[in-house]
């Protein structure tokens, strides 16, 4: 019987440096004026599934800032999305590619307001692209990724909810974040984001997407 949880391991790809992070970082924040506030202290750069189709958006408002976004990322990222892309068709052994029609992979920042416990997502599984016009059922297999680019002097990092025959609640386990390394897990296991202590100056900011298998071994990345 197929399930759509999961209990697998996370996989950790090495991307850039910590001269290279810090790159990035200066590129984005070039462009701070295009974030998007999704939240008190909490900006994307790209449209997002799980924010503007599936929290009472729609797919044409998700396509309308994707169509303007992904040209902002591919003009100052376009380096690191074909490394990542790169990255993750050796991991699955196929063939990824971005689609047209979908959000590039786009940046997370928290500021260090919102990294606070109360304010961070509840346990969940990344089931977003049952709301895009894709060739995928909720089997589907799916991949998410994570690269953090600048992180609070805690750190940070990602619960999962795991099996335990000895505790029908689960057991909670925290796998910490490394700057400049691709945190890959299937997405199909329960996850939050972990918590950590701030500082008043500190951010949190990643690179976010997803991976989707649609035909044999071609995969599409998006966000």
């Amino acid at each position: 019987m197929r399930r759509l949880t999961d209990d697998t391991p996370v996989r950790r790809i090495e991307i850039l440096g910590p001269e290279e992070c810090r790159d990035v970082v200066e590129r984005l924040d070039g462009l701070e004026g295009e974030w998007r506030r999704r939240g008190d202290a909490f900006f994307t750069l790209g449209a997002a599934t799980y924010l503007d189709v599936c929290a009472g958006g729609s797919y044409g408002n998700y396509r309308k800032k994707a169509e303007h976004d992904n040209r902002l990322l591919v003009e100052a990222f376009g380096d690191l999305l074909v490394a990542v892309r790169d990255a993750v068709a050796d991991l699955v052994g196929g063939r990824c590619e971005y689609a047209p029609e979908l959000a590039r992979p786009g940046f997370h920042v928290f500021l260090a307001r919102s990294l606070h416990a109360t304010l961070r997502d509840g346990f969940h599984l990344d089931l977003q692209f049952r709301d895009l016009p894709v060739p995928a059922t909720a089997y589907t297999a799916t991949l998410t990724f994570t690269l953090p680019v600048e992180l609070p002097l805690a750190g940070g990092g990602i619960e999962f909810c795991r099996l335990d025959a000895g505790d029908k609640r689960g057991r909670v386990s925290a796998e910490w974040y490394r700057l400049g390394e691709l945190l890959v897990h299937s997405g199909r296991t329960l996850h939050r984001r972990a918590e950590v202590p701030s500082s008043p100056r500190c951010r949190r900011i990643t690179l976010q997407g997803h991976a989707l298998c649609v035909e044999g071994d071609k995969w599409i990345l998006y966000w």
